[in-house]
C-alpha cells in the first residue's frame, strides 16, 4: 500500500488543558490528545509521512488564558491570605504578573514547542479582513449566530482563514483538521476548503480515535495490534528481551563459532504479525533487530545485525524467542 503524506492541524480546543490554566503556572504544554497523536506517529515510524501543525492564534490564545488565570488566582490567593498575615511565621510569596514572569513563561513555551516538530500556520493576511466581514454579515461558517449576534466565533474564523491561506498544501495529499467544535466547523467548511484546494483530501475529525484510525488506514496499520506494538516498544519488554539474550555466549556465522562480546538492541519492533492456531489459540510474532559484536580473533572485533522473533500470547506472555542467526 502506498502511504499518503498527511498534515494534521490542531484546534485550540484539542490543545487546551484545564480551560487554559494548564497543569502548572510554571509550565506550558499541550493536552493529552496531541501527545497521543505524536506518540502514535513515533510508534509506527511515521515521521516522514505525517506532519503536525498549529495555527499561531491557537498558541496566542493558550498563552492569553494562562496569563488570565495566573493573574486572577494570584490576586485571589493574596486576598484570602490577608486573614493569616498577622500570624507569626505566616508568609505567602507569589510572583505577580510582571515582565519577569512574562519572560519566564515565553521561554518555557519556546522550549516546549522546540521539542516538537510542528508547522505553524500564520495569521491570515490583511486582505482577508474584507472576507471576514462578509462571513459575519452572511453568517457564513465558522461564524455562529447566537442570541442575534452573528459575530460569535471570531477567533474560529481567524483560525479557519489561517487554514485556507496556508500555502504549502502541495507537500501533502491529505489534510486533517482536528477540532471538537462540530457546530462551527461543519460540512460547509469542508466544501469551502475543497473549492480552493482541489488537489487535497480534506477531513474535519473530532476525536482521537477518528484521527488515529484515518492515519492507520492510510499506512496499512492494523489497530487491533496496536496494544501489542506499544508493549513491544516498552522498557519492560526491552528488559525481558535483553535478559533472555544475555544467556547467549557464542554466535555461529559461516559455520564458525565466535565468542560474543556485546549485544545491542537496534529496533525492538521492526514488525509485528498475528498467527491464529487451532482451537482459537493466537500468537503474536514480534520481529526485533539486534546487533551482535563478537571477536573473530584476538583484538579483531566484528559485528552482525539480524532479526530475533519473539512469540507472545494474547496476554503478553513470552512463549519463545527465536534468533535468525544461530546463538548458544
Amino acid at each position: 500500500m502506498v502511504s499518503k503524506k498527511t498534515l494534521i492541524i490542531f484546534d485550540t480546543n484539542i490543545l487546551i488543558i484545564n480551560g487554559g490554566k494548564g497543569y502548572s503556572y510554571g509550565t506550558f504544554e499541550f493536552n493529552k490528545d496531541f501527545i497521543d497523536v505524536k506518540n502514535f506517529i513515533n510508534t509506527y515510524n511515521l515521521k516522514d509521512k505525517v506532519t503536525l501543525a498549529v495555527p499561531h492564534l491557537c498558541i496566542e490564545e493558550l498563552m492569553k488564558r494562562k496569563r488570565f488565570f495566573y493573574d486572577n488566582e494570584s490576586k485571589s490567593l493574596k486576598s484570602k491570605f490577608e486573614s493569616f498575615s498577622k500570624l507569626d511565621g505566616a508568609v505567602l510569596s507569589i510572583p505577580p504578573l510582571t515582565p519577569d514572569y512574562e519572560r519566564f513563561i515565553m521561554e518555557t513555551k519556546q522550549n516546549y514547542l522546540g521539542t516538537h516538530n510542528i508547522i505553524f500556520l500564520d495569521y491570515p493576511s490583511d486582505d482577508c479582513f474584507k472576507r471576514i466581514l462578509t462571513r459575519a454579515i452572511e453568517k457564513k461558517k465558522p461564524f455562529i449566530e447566537k442570541n442575534d449576534h452573528s459575530d460569535y466565533g471570531f477567533k474560529d474564523v481567524v483560525i479557519w482563514e489561517s487554514i485556507l491561506n496556508f500555502n504549502n498544501y502541495k507537500d501533502f495529499e491529505k489534510i486533517i483538521f482536528f477540532t471538537n467544535d462540530k457546530e462551527a466547523f461543519n460540512e460547509d467548511c469542508v466544501n469551502e476548503f475543497k473549492e480552493t484546494n482541489k488537489d487535497n483530501f480534506f477531513y474535519i475529525l473530532n476525536t482521537l480515535e477518528e484521527v488515529t484510525k484515518e492515519v492507520a488506514n492510510d499506512n496499512g496499520i492494523d489497530l487491533e495490534l496496536d496494544k501489542y506494538v506499544k508493549w513491544a516498544k516498552s522498557d519492560y519488554f526491552k528488559d525481558l528481551f535483553m535478559e533472555f539474550l544475555s544467556d547467549y555466549k557464542n554466535i555461529n556465522t559461516n559455520e564458525v563459532n565466535y565468542p560474543i562480546s556485546k549485544i545491542e538492541l537496534i529496533n525492538p519492533c521492526k514488525n509485528l504479525r498475528k498467527e491464529e492456531l487451532d482451537e482459537g489459540i493466537v500468537l503474536y510474532h514480534i520481529d526485533s533487530v539486534i546487533k551482535v559484536l563478537y571477536e573473530r580473533e584476538k583484538d579483531v572485533k566484528s559485528s552482525i545485525e539480524f532479526t530475533v522473533t519473539t512469540l507472545i500470547n494474547d496476554i503478553n506472555e513470552i512463549q519463545e524467542i527465536v534468533p535468525e542467526c544461530e546463538m548458544f
